[in-house]
């Protein structure tokens, strides 16, 4: 049975769904006569249709519906990978009996079948969607769906002697193995990756926060760069060590470049491969993610490890929030481990 309440003037129709919880709609009418006769219709089952509680279908009907309202083939594939893994879990149930306790259940099951939590919550999403789309056409009732909360990861950071080792395989690298670019001149093209290399690591920039400075955003007096095309929409200036000043003012004196001009020779995508590339060659391995974000990270780990200061790192970082830094950048394990070793007991 339902029961009506009277809010703002405005009465709200009241239900127990069938998962034994509460829902409830608007009525759009201060009528106490008119609320009362949707009020006994609904008791009567005539009424499903008004509030979007069509007759529950199966969930490969469900499906089937949606996948054919997708256009762009892409979607339609991604999305049917999804929903297939979840109508093998439920089989051919009705939409009726999910529940937001079946979706504990589901989650537990991926999770045991080696999903990691992120990818748990885009399948997450997906289905969120599907159930959406489904009570705005009638199909289903909607269901609340809870994300799994991410595993806490020792953040990712290469040592100083894999950075090295980065380094030696660029002096070294065989002319047959280098990438077809436009620089010809070979002492040109080493010191071009070297020092697009530690100007990434040095000032822990973004990969279009590097790769987008011109000329004129260095400032060679004040041994300083001044990133403009940032995240957060607000310039931050970034102090440069001296011998990273010399390297890009000899880069710029060999390639004669002028203020507006990019300091890199290649659009952020291909810094990103060509760098990866020389991680991997150099034996990075797969687990630290080779690329140009574990250049960051690695200089957020060194920034904070150095100084012990969460406001400097997240300053020089550009975060909006502390905890952003704190959570991706800092090991606390690591530091818990060094105050232990100190205790006096």
């Amino acid at each position: 049975m339902s029961f009506l309440r009277k809010r703002n003037k405005v009465y709200h129709l009241y239900w127990k769904d069938e998962a034994g919880g509460q829902d409830s709609r608007s009525l759009h009418t201060g009528n106490k006569t008119l609320a009362l006769e949707i009020k006994k219709q609904f008791d009567e089952g005539r009424v499903r249709d008004m509030f979007g509680l069509a007759t529950p279908v199966p969930i490969g009907k469900l499906i089937t519906s949606r996948l054919d309202s997708l256009a762009k083939p892409g979607t339609r594939k991604r999305e049917q990978s999804v929903y297939n893994a979840f109508k093998d879990f439920l089989g051919n149930t009705d939409t009726a009996a999910i529940n937001p306790a079946l979706f504990e259940r589901y989650k537990t099951h991926r999770l045991s079948l080696g999903l990691s939590p992120n990818s748990l919550n885009t399948e997450l999403r997906h289905l969120h969607r599907l159930f959406t789309w489904g009570e705005e056409n009638g199909l289903c009732r909607s269901v609340k769906i809870r994300k799994v909360k991410p595993q806490k990861h020792k953040p990712l950071a290469v040592t100083l002697a894999e950075i090295n080792r980065v380094f030696e395989y660029i002096a070294i690298v065989p002319l047959a193995l280098r990438p077809q670019e436009n620089i010809q001149d070979v002492t040109l093209w080493r010191l071009y990756w070297k020092t697009l290399l530690r100007l990434y690591l040095l000032t822990g920039g973004r990969k279009c926060e590097v790769g987008l400075l011109h000329w004129q955003d260095i400032d060679f007096d004040q041994a300083a760069v001044m990133f403009t095309d940032t995240k957060t929409d607000e310039d931050r200036p970034m102090p440069i060590k001296a011998d990273l000043l010399e390297e890009l003012k000899t880069l710029r004196q060999m390639t004669q470049a002028k203020d507006d001009d990019l300091i890199a020779m290649h659009n952020p995508n291909q810094i990103f491969v060509r760098i990866k590339g020389f991680m991997l060659a150099a034996g990075i391995p797969l687990s630290k993610k080779p690329g140009l974000h574990v250049l960051r990270r690695t200089f957020g780990s060194y920034h904070y490890r150095l100084g012990k200061d969460l406001l400097a790192t997240k300053e020089a970082l550009g975060h909006s929030e502390s905890r952003t830094t704190e959570a991706h950048y800092i090991d606390t394990l690591e530091q818990v481990r060094e105050q232990v070793e100190k205790l006096p007991f």
